[in-house]
């Protein structure tokens, strides 16, 4: 047995966790998130190392190779990038901000799909369009269980989506429909509608993903607004 074989491999450690460390930083896609998160990752890592450390204590008279604890220790850091790989993908995002606004898949006609999301400590936002044939829509929202029951506004000449207008200027809630424009909404969302509908999504069953669908009849383009609360 070579005598570097029977010494802890701490370096694959110490690169285990720094990786893990990063990779939670590209997770959690805002500071706050990753402060909060690396403190538990830190008392996380500290339970690993230990367990690793007494795993070897008892399992290297058996496995005497460096390089096999070696790929043991870095196992965890290759399998969290590969599913942080994987949640990244522009398809597995979106399927899961349909899933939490309780929608239904993207209709098979859609194009032009557009997504952008942030997370912070216990919140977030996700926003997405996609434009899609007259005949899908009305599938796609017929199909969506939150869209049941809920309220709906319908838009035309007459009543229109509009952002509150400039301090000092006149309302006519009789003929506009005022909204606030979320400050964090990419330039693409698009909040006024001049002629289609509103649907309100409610909280879920843990009082959380809420927003609002509109759909925009002139472009045939759906807008998805959902907050992670």
């Amino acid at each position: 047995m070579n005598v570097q074989d029977d010494v802890f491999p701490k370096c694959p450690a110490i690169l285990n966790a720094a990786l893990l460390v990063l990779l939670t930083a590209i997770v959690s896609g805002s500071i706050p998130m990753f402060v909060f998160l690396s403190l538990g990752l830190g008392i996380g890592l500290l339970i690993l190392f230990a367990a690793q450390r007494l795993i070897w204590a008892f399992l290297h008279s058996l496995i005497q190779k460096r390089i096999v604890w070696t790929g043991f220790l870095l196992a965890p850091s290759f399998l969290l990038a590969g599913l942080v790989i994987y949640s990244f993908l522009p398809s597995v995002r979106i399927s899961s901000a349909l899933e939490d606004a309780r929608l239904a898949n993207l209709p098979g006609s859609a194009h032009n799909v557009q997504y952008h999301q942030w997370s912070g400590i216990f919140s977030g936002e996700s926003f997405l369009s996609f434009q899609a044939v007259p005949d899908e829509i009305e599938e796609f929202l017929a199909a969506s269980p939150s869209l049941q029951d809920t309220e709906v506004r319908v838009y035309s000449a007459d009543y229109q989506r509009v952002p509150y207008p400039e301090k000092g200027e006149g309302w006519d809630v009789e003929r506009f429909d005022y909204f606030s424009p979320s400050p964090t909404s990419p330039a693409w969302w698009k909040g006024e509608i001049t002629s289609g509908r509103a649907y309100e999504i409610p909280a879920g069953e843990k009082g959380n993903n809420w927003g609002v669908l509109l759909l925009d009849d002139d472009s045939s383009t759906i807008f998805i607004h959902v907050v992670h609360g």
